[in-house]
């Protein structure tokens, strides 16, 4: 699995780094970026794109949900973009990718 944060819609409340420690942190600047292993992704955004462990994924969808400025992108490597269409480009935010693994499990029973 893969995210990043939108470092523009960030509010700094650093929940996510409380949540998922090995996976966000926040900066000197007061904003959060996403970690994989020590290399922190400064300049963050979409080419900060970071690899996390599954058994990270529980923290990861916890933080995405409580974060106050919704922007904590997951890509949704796993999903079927040849059945999806359109619907998919390379990441989503956290709302629609939910929706989108319901709607994946749904046509996928």
């Amino acid at each position: 699995m893969k995210v990043w944060i939108d470092q523009d819609l960030c509010t700094g409340d650093g929940l996510c780094e409380e949540i998922a420690p090995k996976v966000f942190k926040l900066l000197d600047d007061g904003l959060a970026y996403v970690v994989e292993g020590d290399k922190v992704f400064n300049p963050g955004g979409p080419t900060g794109l970071a690899n996390f462990d599954d058994d990270q994924l529980d923290g990861v969808v916890e933080a995405a949900e409580e974060c106050p400025g919704e922007c904590i992108y997951i890509e949704p490597w796993f999903l079927d973009f040849s059945t999806l269409g359109n619907l998919v480009s390379t990441s989503l935010p956290f709302a629609l990718f939910r929706k989108l693994i319901i709607y994946n499990f749904l046509i996928n029973k």
